[in-house]
């Protein structure tokens, strides 16, 4: 019944598909790259919590990243936030929010070479806002790369699979309480 009312809705032009997906013949875990360009950017010691959003917006919720990062940060104390973005503002915003630059790295990286940049994580992180329309697509380029992932509970099919999978975690937005939960379980995880 569903897909005869989508596809109703196709045929009567009340309903647009837009094509989102990434090439995962470019993300794929691989040990000797990622050792490679965690020396590169001298990251061998660091616990590294991945935010890759392309063009930072604030249904990204960049100050709820920051605010992750630094319940995170009280538990894993090396703990650095690395930034993959084409915004040009994107290190200032981060200050704006009081991350210390010491705390994050912003790297601009062209879309062919993405892939090698997932695989400095550890974890991959995806907040959005529950009023902005958004996929998921970096959450899949996260897991083909290998890293697990932490998204905010509102994006319910995403967060459920991860967490029944075991393959990621969720966290209630504004939630302190649910940020220190979550960052105390990634230790050693």
């Amino acid at each position: 019944l569903a897909t005869r009312k989508v596809s109703a809705a196709l045929v009567q032009n009340k309903l647009s598909v837009i094509e989102n997906c990434a090439d995962l013949s470019r993300f794929r875990p691989d040990e000797a790259i990622r050792t490679r360009m965690r020396a590169q950017y001298g990251l061998e010691s660091n616990y590294v919590m991945l935010w890759l959003v392309g063009g930072i917006a604030t249904w990204h919720m960049p100050g709820e990243v920051v605010r992750f990062f630094l319940a995170c940060k009280r538990s894993i104390p090396h703990a650095k936030l690395l930034v993959l973005t084409q915004t040009s503002t994107a290190a200032s915003m981060l200050q704006s929010y009081n991350l210390a630059e010491a705390d994050f790295m912003v790297i601009s990286a062209v879309p062919e070479a993405v892939g090698d940049y997932i695989l400095m994580g550890d974890v991959g992180i995806s907040f959005l806002d529950p009023g902005h329309p958004a996929s998921a697509v970096k959450v899949g380029e996260y897991l083909a790369c290998g890293l697990p992932v932490i998204v905010d509970s509102g994006q319910k099919a995403v967060s459920n699979i991860l967490v029944s999978m075991k393959i990621g975690m969720a966290v209630e937005l504004f939630s302190e309480t649910s940020y220190q939960s979550v960052s105390e379980r990634l230790h050693g995880w």
